[in-house]
Protein backbone atom coordinates (compact mmCIF):
# COMPACT_ATOMS: atom_id res chain seq x y z
CA UNK A 1 0.00 0.00 0.00
CA UNK A 2 1.58 3.48 -1.05
CA UNK A 3 1.76 5.88 1.41
CA UNK A 4 -0.18 9.26 1.08
CA UNK A 5 2.19 12.24 0.42
CA UNK A 6 2.16 14.27 2.85
CA UNK A 7 0.98 18.27 2.17
CA UNK A 8 2.27 21.33 4.66
CA UNK A 9 0.25 24.50 4.68
CA UNK A 10 2.43 26.66 5.90
CA UNK A 11 0.30 30.35 6.70
CA UNK A 12 3.34 32.85 6.91
CA UNK A 13 0.80 35.18 4.82
CA UNK A 14 -2.89 35.57 5.35
CA UNK A 15 -3.07 35.83 1.16
CA UNK A 16 -4.11 31.91 1.14
CA UNK A 17 -6.82 32.07 3.39
CA UNK A 18 -11.05 32.25 2.23
CA UNK A 19 -12.45 34.38 5.26
CA UNK A 20 -15.65 33.60 5.89
CA UNK A 21 -17.10 35.53 8.86
CA UNK A 22 -13.91 35.87 10.33
CA UNK A 23 -11.09 38.96 10.52
CA UNK A 24 -7.27 37.42 10.73
CA UNK A 25 -4.18 38.83 11.85
CA UNK A 26 -0.93 37.85 12.18
CA UNK A 27 0.20 37.23 15.50
CA UNK A 28 3.06 36.02 17.79
CA UNK A 29 1.54 32.94 20.27
CA UNK A 30 3.69 32.06 23.05
CA UNK A 31 6.47 32.92 20.80
CA UNK A 32 5.65 31.03 17.78
CA UNK A 33 3.89 33.02 14.78
CA UNK A 34 0.21 32.44 14.55
CA UNK A 35 -2.89 33.50 12.88
CA UNK A 36 -5.63 34.90 15.36
CA UNK A 37 -9.07 34.63 13.58
CA UNK A 38 -11.73 36.68 15.54
CA UNK A 39 -15.48 35.56 14.28
CA UNK A 40 -17.55 38.34 12.91
CA UNK A 41 -21.27 37.71 12.08
CA UNK A 42 -22.88 34.76 12.59
CA UNK A 43 -20.62 32.30 14.73
CA UNK A 44 -22.45 28.78 13.77
CA UNK A 45 -20.41 29.75 10.40
CA UNK A 46 -17.35 31.24 10.87
CA UNK A 47 -14.22 29.22 8.79
CA UNK A 48 -10.80 30.04 7.49
CA UNK A 49 -10.58 28.06 3.61
CA UNK A 50 -7.69 26.86 2.41
CA UNK A 51 -8.68 27.22 -1.23
CA UNK A 52 -5.31 25.97 -2.30
CA UNK A 53 -5.83 22.45 -0.52
CA UNK A 54 -6.95 19.24 -3.00
CA UNK A 55 -7.44 17.68 0.26
CA UNK A 56 -10.20 14.89 -0.31
CA UNK A 57 -9.16 12.20 2.53
CA UNK A 58 -6.40 11.46 5.03
CA UNK A 59 -5.17 12.63 8.24
CA UNK A 60 -5.07 16.67 9.14
CA UNK A 61 -2.54 17.57 11.67
CA UNK A 62 -2.52 21.25 13.27
CA UNK A 63 -1.77 23.15 15.95
CA UNK A 64 -4.48 25.37 17.29
CA UNK A 65 -5.73 27.23 20.53
CA UNK A 66 -8.73 29.54 21.81
CA UNK A 67 -10.03 30.99 24.46
CA UNK A 68 -13.33 32.94 24.98
CA UNK A 69 -13.18 36.46 24.29
CA UNK A 70 -12.57 39.00 26.76
CA UNK A 71 -16.25 40.48 26.84
CA UNK A 72 -17.79 36.80 26.24
CA UNK A 73 -20.47 35.70 28.84
CA UNK A 74 -20.01 33.03 31.07
CA UNK A 75 -21.90 30.41 29.38
CA UNK A 76 -19.55 31.18 26.09
CA UNK A 77 -16.21 28.79 26.01
CA UNK A 78 -14.79 29.06 22.97
CA UNK A 79 -15.10 26.98 19.98
CA UNK A 80 -11.81 26.26 17.77
CA UNK A 81 -11.59 23.59 15.03
CA UNK A 82 -10.55 21.91 12.04
CA UNK A 83 -13.08 21.61 9.14
CA UNK A 84 -13.31 19.67 6.39
CA UNK A 85 -15.22 18.43 2.66
CA UNK A 86 -15.52 22.08 2.69
CA UNK A 87 -17.77 23.22 -0.30
CA UNK A 88 -17.39 26.66 -2.04
CA UNK A 89 -17.28 29.63 0.51
CA UNK A 90 -18.10 27.41 3.59
CA UNK A 91 -22.18 26.91 2.11
CA UNK A 92 -21.46 23.42 3.80
CA UNK A 93 -18.36 21.33 5.90
CA UNK A 94 -18.01 19.38 8.83
CA UNK A 95 -16.15 20.26 11.61
CA UNK A 96 -14.45 18.55 14.11
CA UNK A 97 -14.33 20.98 17.25
CA UNK A 98 -12.80 21.61 20.97
CA UNK A 99 -14.50 23.93 23.72
CA UNK A 100 -10.47 24.54 25.20
CA UNK A 101 -12.02 25.63 28.87
CA UNK A 102 -14.31 22.50 29.52
CA UNK A 103 -12.13 20.13 29.65
CA UNK A 104 -10.86 20.88 33.44
CA UNK A 105 -14.22 22.32 34.41
CA UNK A 106 -15.42 21.58 37.74
CA UNK A 107 -19.00 20.20 35.95
CA UNK A 108 -18.93 16.97 35.00
CA UNK A 109 -21.58 17.68 32.51
CA UNK A 110 -19.19 20.74 30.94
CA UNK A 111 -16.25 18.29 30.75
CA UNK A 112 -18.58 15.91 28.60
CA UNK A 113 -18.99 18.24 26.41
CA UNK A 114 -15.44 18.98 25.65
CA UNK A 115 -15.09 17.80 22.09
CA UNK A 116 -18.00 17.95 19.27
CA UNK A 117 -18.86 17.12 16.07
CA UNK A 118 -20.74 18.86 13.21
CA UNK A 119 -21.93 18.95 9.72
CA UNK A 120 -22.92 22.74 9.05
CA UNK A 121 -25.49 23.73 8.20
CA UNK A 122 -27.96 20.46 9.20
CA UNK A 123 -26.70 19.42 11.98
CA UNK A 124 -24.97 22.29 14.22
CA UNK A 125 -23.45 21.36 17.44
CA UNK A 126 -27.06 22.14 19.55
CA UNK A 127 -29.23 19.84 17.04
CA UNK A 128 -27.03 17.34 17.42
CA UNK A 129 -26.65 17.45 21.08
CA UNK A 130 -30.94 17.27 21.43
CA UNK A 131 -31.57 14.68 18.81
CA UNK A 132 -28.57 12.47 19.71
CA UNK A 133 -27.11 13.16 23.24
CA UNK A 134 -23.59 12.19 24.26
CA UNK A 135 -22.95 10.71 20.66
CA UNK A 136 -21.36 13.58 18.62
CA UNK A 137 -19.44 14.62 21.36
CA UNK A 138 -16.96 13.81 24.53
CA UNK A 139 -14.27 14.99 27.03
CA UNK A 140 -10.90 15.36 26.26
CA UNK A 141 -8.68 16.61 29.20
Amino acid sequence: MAESPVRTFVLDSLSGLELVNLEAERVTYQGRQAVRLIEQGEPDCAIAILPASDFVEGVIEAEIAGMPGRDAPQDMRGFVGIAFHVQAHGSRFECFFLRPTNGRADDQLRRNHSTQYISYPDYPWYRLREESPGIYESYTD
